[in-house]
C-alpha cells in the first residue's frame, strides 16, 4: 500500500492503493471482520469524512441491534445452499435438505433475491405467500394462464418453504448482516392434510374380540378413513377373524385361551 493512515486505532484504516489515487477504507465490524469499501475521492479529508460517516453509522446500527452491513438476499442463499449441499455430501444431511435446496432456488431466490436480506418484513413476507400460491397453482394446472383453479397449499408444503427461508436467515445472522430484533417470525396458515389417525367427536368407538390386542386393533382402525371399506379395515376384519379361527383351534385341542 503506497499510504495507509489509522483514523481510529484497531477500528477505521484508510489508504491509497496507489500513490494519489482514490482513497479507501475499512471499519471493523462487531463481528470482527473488516468492512473494505472506497470513498471514491482522492482527496483526504472528503474521504476521511466519508469514512468516519460510515463508521459512525455502523457504530450507531450495532448500539441499536440493528445489523453493520447487510447483503442482497440472493447472496446470502448461495451461502445457506453451499452450506446445505456440504451437509449433504458429507453424509450428515437429512433427505429433506433436498427439498430446501429446491424450494430455495425454484421460489426464495426469484421472488427475493434483488431485496437486501435485512429488508425482508412481514409485508413482503405475505406478497410471497401469494405470489407461491400462484407458481403452484399454475403448476397444478400445468398451463400459465391468468384464468387458473387456485389451490390452497398445503401447511407441510408452506412448512418446507418456511424452513428453507429459515436456514438463509440463519446464515445471514451467522456472519451479522440481519439481528434477531429484525428477524420476521413465520406463520404457517395452510391448510391441514387430511388426518387418518384421530376419533371425532361422537364418534363410535370400534369394538373388538375379547384377548384381541386393543392396541393393534385401534392401530389398524385408526389408519382407516372409511372403516371395513378401506384397505386398513379390511386387515382389521382379517385380523379379527385370524384371531376368531386361532380361538376356535385353541378350544379343539383342549389348550388354555
Amino acid at each position: 500500500m503506497a499510504n495507509t493512515t489509522n483514523i481510529i486505532p484497531n477500528k477505521l484504516t484508510m489508504y491509497q492503493r496507489v500513490e494519489g489515487g482514490v482513497w479507501h477504507y475499512r471499519i471493523k465490524l462487531k463481528t470482527g471482520e473488516w468492512y473494505r469499501l472506497s470513498s471514491r475521492e482522492t482527496d483526504f479529508d472528503e474521504a476521511k469524512e466519508i469514512a468516519n460517516r460510515t463508521y459512525y453509522t455502523a457504530d450507531y446500527k450495532e448500539k441499536n441491534r440493528l445489523p453493520q452491513t447487510t447483503r442482497k438476499f440472493k447472496n446470502v442463499a448461495k451461502y445457506a445452499l453451499t452450506r446445505l449441499e456440504d451437509e449433504l455430501d458429507g453424509g450428515g444431511g437429512k433427505v429433506v435438505y433436498k427439498d430446501y435446496i429446491r424450494t430455495i432456488n425454484n421460489y426464495l431466490i426469484p421472488f427475493f433475491g434483488k431485496y437486501d436480506i435485512a429488508n425482508i418484513t412481514i409485508k413482503l413476507l405475505n406478497e410471497y405467500a401469494d405470489w407461491r400460491d400462484v407458481q403452484i397453482s399454475l403448476q397444478k394446472n400445468r398451463r400459465k394462464t391468468t384464468q387458473i383453479k387456485k389451490f390452497r397449499v398445503s401447511q407441510s408444503t408452506i412448512n418446507t418453504h418456511n424452513s428453507a427461508l429459515n436456514r438463509v436467515f440463519d446464515e445471514a445472522m451467522l456472519h451479522g448482516w440481519i439481528t434477531e430484533s429484525i428477524r420476521p417470525t413465520l406463520l404457517n396458515k395452510g391448510i391441514k392434510s387430511e388426518s387418518r389417525g384421530a376419533f371425532s367427536d361422537g364418534a363410535p368407538v370400534p369394538q373388538f374380540e375379547d384377548g384381541m390386542d386393543t392396541a393393534f386393533g385401534l392401530s389398524l382402525y385408526q389408519r382407516s378413513e372409511r372403516g371395513s371399506k378401506s384397505l386398513f379395515g379390511k386387515l382389521l376384519q382379517l385380523a379379527k377373524t385370524t384371531y376368531r379361527k386361532w380361538r376356535i383351534a385353541a378350544r379343539g385341542s383342549g389348550r388354555k385361551i
